[in-house]
């Protein structure tokens, strides 16, 4: 069965509220979404790290991925660099793996790999021969910097794969694999009883801090 986000919150309302939620329920759509997109990139997370623990090698399972297209650019006057900005920053993978591709795109299709340059790495990497044609990207936090030796024209678009936590639309089905869905609502679930637990005096009798 296909599980999109809605499916999921209106699967924690019901485990939550023990029935279907009435009209004094308390947990609105917002805050179930943003318990769930830090739940499936938890997950994302975890099963990334356990691939690599066991074969040594990178690999983020095909449901997280994303490609987002970029198509507005800044050129920083005082470094030269372009700037994008990403939908968000990458995910805390393995080997620098939250993108696990940058390249050009448009009519003529799509171009080769733009080069990864580690963002520790170029006040040194400015320094030493690199290709004349080459392209190369870093990243800061959710901004997407490049190093290119000629103008970019203002069409230029770049797509940017990625692995992602984000949900773009309540009715399309989560960015997981169908046997991290558990996962992800037992994370939301945890949490959310966390809170469900917590004493508060909402009696207004000046002791209300106390």
């Amino acid at each position: 069965m296909v599980v999109t986000t809605d499916n999921m919150i209106d699967r924690v309302r019901r485990q939550y509220y023990n029935d279907y939620p009435n009209d004094s329920s308390v947990l609105t759509d917002n805050e179930l979404l943003l318990h769930i997109n830090d739940a499936v990139a938890q997950v994302a997370v975890k099963q990334s790290n356990d691939a690599y623990a066991i074969t040594g090698l990178i690999s983020t399972p095909e449901a997280y991925i994303t490609t987002y297209k970029l198509t507005t650019f800044k050129k920083d006057a005082d470094t030269g660099y372009y700037y994008s900005t990403l939908p968000h920053p990458p995910m805390g993978l393995p080997e620098n793996s939250g993108v696990n591709s940058v390249f050009f795109s448009g009519t003529k299709g799509q171009s080769k790999a733009i080069l990864y340059v580690s963002p520790n790495e170029i006040d040194y990497f400015k320094s030493v021969p690199y290709l004349p044609t080459a392209a190369y990207y870093w990243i800061e936090g959710s901004t997407l910097y490049l190093w290119v030796q000629t103008d970019l024209p203002s069409a230029t678009k770049i797509n940017v794969r990625m692995a992602t936590h984000i949900t773009t639309s309540t009715s399309i089905p989560i960015n997981v694999p169908p046997d991290a869905i558990g996962m992800v609502f037992d994370i939301v679930m945890q949490r959310l009883l966390v809170r469900k637990n917590i004493k508060s005096d909402n009696i207004t009798d000046g002791n209300e801090n106390q």
